[in-house]
């Protein structure tokens, strides 16, 4: 899954993510020393000395403004006390912070509000426990939105992207690792957003489990990814768009498979919010296969209606369901209000396929059943 066919990257400008960042979930049982001593180990701990480590618990009660604006301690901790420290001082704002890796006690709220992919009613989420990230690649550029010329840069990101997977696989063998992603960040949002990961993951680890508590089963997430594997331990890892390079090409490869997981995830853990579309991305939804077919609108009732014919085992497409979800968000073009949303579809066999994902976006949908009736269609 997750290919659309097209070759995305010909005669294209490189843009390269904003960042790429590998983060790795540990239970609380994981001392901070340890945390430290993996990192040290894989000689990624550049900085994670007494002169890094800050807080922003003690020092910034009654402040106001975000973490950014927050002060921090003047001096650090000797390294021996911040080693020593568990979960109860971490949970209040501590973090261990380096070069390019910190580590940090993160909450199941936390967690939640971090990844933005986890709701109750999608499934368990991540234990409490450490959360330990590592930014391989920073290649913002407010100058140039981080595009650049094809020649320049894309080999670096590539080498630190084999050394983010490395450092994932090198957890997974060596921690008790509950959670592992590699993240290209993406300013544009997940679409569709569904349980556990974002459109932005390349890599994705977890036991199945937790999987099969956002999805119908582990098996049918792990088809939606270009490739799969058992890890030790009982975890199941998984990849795609591993070989490219833009960040453009990676968001169209992944269209499908998104859409795919949606398919898959229990009911209520999906959200359709319309993403925010460069040029780029607008010409690639433009060239993908469009069913619907849009019949009118019924001022009165404030409704547009579609018909859609699809072939036989397709579901609608992420160009059809990106133009309704449009719709749901901001109404026409023409600024005229969308109360209703209706879909007819020839037959039963070609609804069914198409009843999660109109369920999901709050629309209701018909087909015309044998008996010459329109019948409504239900999940």
């Amino acid at each position: 899954m997750g290919k659309i066919g097209q070759d995305w990257t010909a005669e294209m400008t490189v843009k390269l993510p904003a960042e790429l960042t590998a983060v790795i979930a540990l239970p609380e049982t994981v001392t901070v020393a340890e945390a430290v001593a993996f990192l040290e180990a894989r000689g990624i701990a550049a900085g994670l000395d007494a002169a890094r480590f800050h807080t922003l618990s003690t020092e910034t009660r009654g402040l106001r403004g975000d973490a950014r604006k927050r002060a921090r301690r003047a001096g650090a901790p000797a390294r021996a006390d911040v080693m020593a420290q568990g979960p109860e001082v971490f949970a209040q704002g501590f973090q261990v912070i380096g070069d390019t890796a910190r580590i940090a006690w993160q909450s199941q709220a936390a967690h939640a509000k971090a990844t933005g992919t986890w709701s109750e009613a999608s499934g368990e989420a991540a234990p409490r426990g450490w959360r330990l990230a590592w930014t391989g690649y920073d290649a913002y550029n407010p100058a140039t939105d981080a595009e650049i010329p094809a020649n320049e840069h894309p080999a670096r990101f590539t080498a630190n992207l084999d050394r983010a997977e490395t450092f994932v696989r090198a957890a997974l063998a060596a921690l008790p690792v509950t959670e592992a992603r590699i993240r290209r960040s993406d300013e544009a949002g997940a679409f569709p957003s569904v349980p556990l990961v974002g459109q932005d993951d390349l890599l994705y680890a977890a036991p199945p489990a937790l999987i099969d508590g956002a999805y119908e089963s582990a098996q049918r997430f792990l088809d939606c990814w270009d490739r799969a594997e058992p890890i030790s331990d009982g975890m199941v890892l998984a990849l795609r768009g591993r070989d490219l390079i833009d960040q453009n090409a990676f968001w169209a490869h992944t269209l499908e498979g998104q859409t795919a997981l949606a398919r898959a995830a229990r009911p209520g853990g999906v959200t359709y919010s319309a993403p925010r579309l460069n040029a780029a991305r607008s010409a690639i939804i433009e060239q993908l296969p469009q069913r619907l077919d849009q019949l009118g609108y019924d001022r009165a009732a404030k409704r547009v209606e579609f018909t859609a014919y699809l072939p036989e085992g397709e579901a609608l497409g992420p160009r059809d369901l990106l133009q309704l979800a449009t719709l749901v968000k901001s109404g026409l073009p023409d600024g005229q209000p969308v109360e209703r949303i209706l879909v007819t579809f020839a037959t039963r066999a070609m609804a069914e396929p198409a009843a999660r994902a109109l369920s999901d976006l709050g629309i209701e949908g018909q087909y015309f059943g044998e008996d010459g009736a329109f019948h409504p269609l239900q999940l």
